[in-house]
């Protein structure tokens, strides 16, 4: 009998023993899963950033502007500035210190990409800011163009149907050009599709597409 209480404690402590070894066991395993996961997570967020490094400052900026007109159902603002910045200034080239100093910089071959924003304190008018940019490193500012110093932007009557009220200055004011010569009025002139159509393999990607819509290049 006594023998029998011997076997039986002796297994009960083998049983007890190898229960708190499959404890231990699967302790060990879930902390191991926890630090998997956790490895995981950290790796996600740095390829995430990695991927918001590899955006320039201006790219950021430009994605700012375009989500918000896009959320608000505003985005032909944007192609509707683009469309006439890019008419107004494409012949227009950049300062010899800037770009290839062996052949003409034309506006017409940078991006031109929104940086901001504003709306008017009664909301009227909402002003979107634009700069030419090359080679995604240099913001094109104060540039003496061939009809005076380049615009920033366009601003928009919002209780006038978004018509564009004028371009805006370096000064934060706003101009607009009038006359049948004037580009800011009527910006297709035979020059201009002349131009267009001659540096058609150079210029950018976005206004050539929009050339094509309006049926200035095949």
């Amino acid at each position: 009998m006594e023998l029998m209480n011997k076997q039986s404690v002796s297994i009960e402590k083998n049983e007890k023993m190898n229960t708190d070894k499959y404890f231990v066991y699967f302790i060990l395993f879930f902390l191991t899963y926890l630090g998997c996961n956790d490895n995981k997570i950290v790796n996600i967020s740095k390829i995430q950033s990695d991927n918001q490094l590899k955006l320039s400052e201006y790219e950021v900026k430009e994605n700012y502007v375009i989500n918000y007109l896009n959320t608000n159902k505003l985005s032909f603002l944007n192609d509707t500035a683009k469309w006439h910045l890019y008419n107004i200034y494409c012949d227009d080239t950049l300062p010899y210190n800037i770009g290839l100093k062996s052949k003409k910089q034309y506006l017409a071959y940078l991006d031109l990409k929104p940086q901001a924003f504003y709306y008017s304190i009664d909301s009227s008018t909402i002003d979107i800011a634009y700069n030419f940019i090359y080679n995604d490193t240099v913001k094109i500012e104060s540039l003496n163009t061939t009809k005076g110093k380049i615009a920033l932007g366009v601003s928009f009557s919002i209780k006038n149907n978004y018509k564009i009220r004028g371009y805006i200055s370096g000064t934060g004011s706003y101009f607009k050009m009038i006359g049948d010569k004037s580009r800011f009025e009527s910006f297709l002139q035979p020059e201009i599709i002349n131009f267009v159509r001659q540096e058609k393999s150079n210029i950018n990607s976005w206004y050539k597409e929009a050339l094509i819509l309006h049926g200035i290049l095949p």
